[in-house]
């Protein structure tokens, strides 16, 4: 379900707020009213048919008697930012396009500078204050396209607060690959390596990371029908109530709010064929003589609340490393003898427990030395972990 904070998503606020537009620095009240700006921000993979999705919203935003009005993040890198972009094959286009982007956040040193493009690109279509700072424009609908940053969508929502709705649009490779190909002309080999660098680009740091972007929507949506439902619930038509799935995911996700640690806010919720809750449960810390610990129960042991304050998971893993690191301290120079050694350090340690128990794997002892090539290389009927 949706988070309601930059710090829960995972995001980085923008870092100095003095140099953020005029409509950062107002309060989030100043954009609930019923005819205020909206920003829809969509994020999408390289390849993604989206011209059927964003046609589709803006049939809705009229609908709700909203003026949509699209902000291409692509038109601001070719016209204002002066980058060539390639435009003799459509994987010209886009490569250049995304060099363009990494060049211009790299040079400006800010990962969210195209979203900053887009909030300038706001600005200009509104009316001017009498104090001179941009007047919203009532009842109108941005449509960014397209999100490939996560701190891009992190600076909008600051900027916009309930005003920024982050749309991520499903396609799968396949499906991508197919439209590249088959819609654009696009070489197979030359579209698989434009939906990777797109995905996440490991060897730049002001590069693409529409992965690490996608998983922070408000919706996920796979196609155009399943619009209707979210807008109805953005604008506030009041017959729309919670479906079973939905309800049980507030249900689930209530019930992960009980442990105080990030890393095991997990939660879940049974339900029968009537979406009726039969159980509702979380991962927390297990309270002596059964049940979990509530907020302000006496003599709470909880990670947080005990003396020192210590994660108990973290320790386990520690030992672990110990262990294991103890028993490779003797290694031998020899290769083989080396590899055999730290298998059976595994197999000696906690980890047996992982490797035997949890993946129903066997040892298999080095075939150099304790057996004959046929025994090593026979038919297995199960799988098997080696020491090397």
């Amino acid at each position: 379900m949706p988070e309601d904070s930059n710090q829960q998503r995972g995001t980085q606020p923008v870092a100095d707020a003095s140099n953020l537009p005029e409509a950062a620095k107002r309060s989030p009240e100043s954009f609930r009213p019923d005819d205020a700006e909206l920003v829809f921000g969509m994020v999408y993979a390289a390849g993604t048919h989206i011209e059927p999705v964003i046609d589709a919203l803006k049939d809705y935003i009229r609908r709700f008697g909203y003026s949509p009005c699209e902000v291409r993040v692509s038109d601001y890198i070719k016209k204002r930012l002066k980058i060539e972009v390639r435009n003799e094959s459509e994987a010209d286009r886009i490569e250049s396009l995304i060099k363009g982007g990494n060049q211009i956040c790299r040079e400006t040193g800010r990962k969210d500078f195209l979203a900053l493009a887009a909030v300038a690109e706001i600005a200009e279509h509104r009316e001017q204050e009498a104090d001179g700072n941009p007047k919203p424009r009532p009842r109108t609908a941005y449509i960014v396209r397209s999100l490939k940053r996560p701190e891009e969508a992190a600076t909008l929502r600051q900027i916009y607060h309930p005003g920024f709705f982050q749309i991520s649009v499903f396609a799968g490779e396949e499906e991508r690959l197919g439209y590249l190909a088959d819609r654009k002309g696009v070489d197979l080999e030359r579209a698989r390596g434009i939906i990777e660098k797109d995905q996440r680009e490991q060897d730049d740091e002001y590069g693409q990371r529409t992965r690490d972007t996608f998983h922070r929507a408000d919706v996920f949506i796979e196609g155009p029908a399943e619009l209707k439902r979210f807008l109805d619930l953005v604008f506030g038509e009041p017959f729309t109530t919670p479906n079973r799935d939905e309800y049980a995911m507030f249900m689930a996700a209530s019930a992960s709010l009980r442990s105080a640690q990030y890393g095991r806010q997990v939660g879940a919720a049974i339900t029968n064929e009537l979406g009726e809750i039969l159980a509702v449960g979380c991962n927390e810390v297990p309270r002596a003589g059964g049940g979990l610990y509530w907020s302000g129960d006496a003599m709470p042991q909880r990670d947080h609340e005990r003396t020192p304050a210590t994660d108990s998971n973290d320790e386990a893993k520690l030992e672990i490393e110990r262990e294991v690191i103890s028993k490779f301290s003797g290694a031998l120079n020899s290769a083989v003898s080396r590899a055999e050694q730290i298998g059976e350090g595994l197999l000696a340690s906690k980890v047996r427990e992982i490797f035997l128990e949890e993946l129903k794997l066997e040892p298999v002892r080095c075939a150099t030395r304790r057996f004959s090539k046929s025994q090593s290389m026979g038919a297995r009927s199960t799988p098997r972990w080696t020491p090397y």
